[in-house]
């Protein structure tokens, strides 16, 4: 009997022994797919952070900038700049602002503080350059491919019989959503 009681508790230990380890199996593959959804979670939250960061120009990109347009500091006819801002965004106010300083190294540049009223400048997002036709000013486009690196990508370019001659004109305007 003793031998039958110790067979039966054997059986048994084994029957919660197996029982234990696809429990465990069990919760390996339960932490498995939790760490590979932190991870998921993780670049969503990185992607958006990287979204709702503000626009801003750092020492470095200034520089690069900088020392693409140097060339440019003593060529007598070359564009003037026209910065234009909504004062009311402070986002790209302070963007519009170190994008003044910047070309400001090599350009003559002035910066517009305006107040937008109209729905269609309202609904306006990025940055746009204007320039008169038929043909970009001097420096312009030199200008658009050293702010590429920023990344400052216009997200139009236009032509306005409104811009004086020999002026190129950016306007910043909302952050676009990505």
């Amino acid at each position: 009997m003793v031998v039958w009681g110790l067979v039966i508790e054997l059986v048994a230990f084994q029957f919660a022994f197996r029982a234990s380890n696809k429990e465990i199996e069990g919760l390996k593959s339960d932490n498995i797919a939790a760490a590979k959804r932190v991870e998921e979670l993780r670049k969503a939250n990185d992607a958006l952070e990287a979204e709702i960061q503000p626009r801003r120009i750092t020492p470095e990109q200034k520089a690069a900038i900088i020392q693409d347009l140097n060339k440019w500091r003593f060529i007598p006819d070359k564009c003037e700049v026209d910065v234009e801002v909504d004062e009311s965004d402070i986002e790209a106010k302070v963007f519009a602002q170190q994008i003044t300083e910047t070309l400001g190294e090599c350009f003559k540049v002035n910066l517009h503080l305006l107040v937008l009223v109209s729905d269609s400048e309202q609904t306006n997002f990025g940055t746009v350059f204007d320039f008169r036709p038929p043909i970009p000013p001097l420096g312009a486009k030199e200008i658009a491919r050293a702010l590429r690196q920023i990344p400052i990508n216009p997200t139009r370019v236009e032509v306005s019989t409104n811009i004086p001659e020999g002026t190129l004109e950016i306007d910043v305007y909302p952050k676009p959503n990505q």
